[in-house]
């Protein structure tokens, strides 16, 4: 097993670490809610991705499946 040959000093660690950078995560605004989310991800807020519900957990909050029926009825008559 590889051993080093010497004691990495203070200043060459500190140069090695100086590429780790703490990078703000990107955020976009979900098309349903408006509330801010991660790409390409479904909104924690309201269930939709791209427009559609994706967890049915979400519906009763939303009032997605109230909207869904009234549409249904509408579409029907």
């Amino acid at each position: 097993m590889p051993v080093p040959k010497q004691r990495v000093g203070h200043s060459d660690q500190g140069h090695r670490r100086a590429n780790w950078k703490a990078v703000q995560p990107n955020l976009f605004y979900c098309s349903n809610c408006g509330s801010p989310a991660s790409p390409h991800t479904i909104c924690g807020v309201c269930g939709f991705y791209k427009g559609k519900l994706i967890s049915a957990r979400f519906a009763k909050k939303s009032g997605y499946a109230a909207a869904q029926a009234q549409a249904s009825e509408n579409e029907s008559a």
